[in-house]
């Protein structure tokens, strides 16, 4: 294996110019409201950094370095922007934005909905991250260290769903459009890029004894698009077809952000946005 699993749960639980070569360039977004030492969690599709204060919410965090006698879990002070209101969520390990509402996981493992207004509700517990949220359901992994599995939960009701069992440790899982969950998994030795549905046996997408490709290890969640996962590997982005074949990598940027068709990321400039087109195109 390329990266040892303890060591990836670790990990995890964190208008165009045209370039010379003709294809569009990263566009760098205006006026960012972001403090030091902060990134971006996630960002509403009718808001950004630079919009937020015409209504669009932003959630934007500023990490806390680990103690060494910590447990490794990832600590992160969040706020969520919209507009001219802030709003405090504490310290979390990962979160993510939903209407009126962001969606938390606390370094406790308390994966909660906190609404705007301030009301506070429990989805589960012994959840993990980094979360991925998409139409009204939130994937997570979750248990006792390093047996994590991947569970899904609604995020107004939680009533979480157990997707796996004997798939430990599982992480980085990433929901698509159609509702089916991918994520990264080492039993048995074996490194599986994995498909999994409610209702039905997981299907293993890819498998590697040995020497495999790059694979999402966190902290950002994983973005699926139509037959293709970006995410950040190492220095840069990568681009990953689902049947395990490397597409593509972009040097220079990293911690992908997907808002409405476009990736919002971080590079050495700052902050810059692509179109998921532009991301995925050869």
């Amino acid at each position: 294996m390329r990266v040892a699993p303890a060591l990836v749960l670790l990990l995890a639980v964190v208008g165009c110019e045209r370039t010379p070569s003709g294809g569009p360039a990263p566009v760098e977004i205006a006026e960012p409201a972001l403090r030091a030492d902060e990134s971006i969690l996630d960002a509403r599709p009718d808001g950004s950094v630079a919009d937020a204060r015409h209504g669009g919410a932003t959630l934007l965090a500023r990490e806390i370095p680990p103690r060494p006698d910590g447990d490794g879990v990832r600590q992160l002070v969040a706020r969520k922007q919209i507009g001219a209101r802030e709003i405090a969520l504490g310290t979390v390990s990962d979160a993510k934005l939903i209407d009126r509402a962001t969606v938390v996981v606390r370094t406790d493992g308390t994966l909660e909905r906190v609404d705007d207004d301030g009301a506070v509700r429990t989805l589960d517990k012994q959840a993990f991250g980094p979360i991925s949220v998409r139409n009204g359901k939130v994937a997570y992994v979750r248990g006792e260290m390093p047996e994590l599995e991947v569970a899904l939960a609604d995020v107004e009701r939680g009533a979480p769903i157990a997707l796996t069992a004997g798939f430990a440790p599982a992480w980085c899982p990433a929901i698509a459009d159609d509702g089916s969950v991918v994520f990264v998994s080492a039993r048995k030795s074996a490194t599986e890029l994995v498909r999994a549905r409610v209702g039905e046996e997981p299907r293993t997408l890819g498998l590697w004894t040995d020497s495999p490709p790059p694979l999402p290890e966190g902290p950002f969640a994983p973005i699926v698009a139509g037959d293709r996962l970006i995410f950040e590997s190492g220095d840069g982005l990568a681009v990953l077809s689902l049947d395990g074949v490397l597409r593509k990598t972009i040097p220079g940027l990293r911690a992908p952000v997907l808002r409405g068709d476009r990736v919002m990321l971080r590079g050495e400039a700052g902050l810059r946005t692509m179109s998921v087109a532009e991301v995925l195109a050869p």
